[in-house]
């Protein structure tokens, strides 16, 4: 027993969580248009996509001396209500559909507080806990440099 309730856990965590996102605003459309109103079909595919995505890539100079070349990504995901707000992640995991789903629940979460601001995230691939503390200085300077016209 135990042993399959670890394989369904292990294909729960595989599944795609920018998919896993959409679908659980799918959850949510329905509810609303069943519970509560009729949300316009509109309304919701604009919502399924992001505004923006953006991918960078970038050297920064490392304490040894050396360049490193990093990749980053920017989602805007809505631009109905500016600025758009979110953070940067910095992890080895950080890929373009993870921002993307990060980015599309703030938008969610900007919505159900009732706060002004679309929603997008920022992520950089790196691993922060190899860099020193000017190592990350230097991306976060280079990395926001690179996007700052978005």
């Amino acid at each position: 027993m135990c042993s399959s309730a670890r394989e369904t856990c292990e294909v729960k965590e595989e599944f795609d969580f920018l998919e896993r996102t959409r679908l659980e605003f799918e959850k949510a459309v329905q509810f609303i248009n069943a519970e509560v109103k009729h949300i316009e079909k509109g309304i919701v595919k604009r919502l399924e996509q992001p505004f923006r995505q953006l991918t960078v890539t970038f050297p920064v100079k490392m304490d040894d001396g050396s360049i490193e070349m990093f990749t980053g990504y920017l989602v805007q995901h809505s631009r109905s209500y500016e600025p758009t707000k979110g953070g940067i992640r910095y992890s080895p995991e950080v890929k373009l559909d993870l921002i993307t789903a990060l980015a599309f629940d703030m938008t969610l979460k900007c919505r159900v507080a009732n706060l002004p601001y679309g929603g997008s995230k920022g992520g950089v691939c790196c691993d922060p806990k190899k860099m020193s503390q000017a190592e990350v200085e230097r991306l976060t300077r280079r990395y926001t440099y690179e996007i700052l016209p978005y």
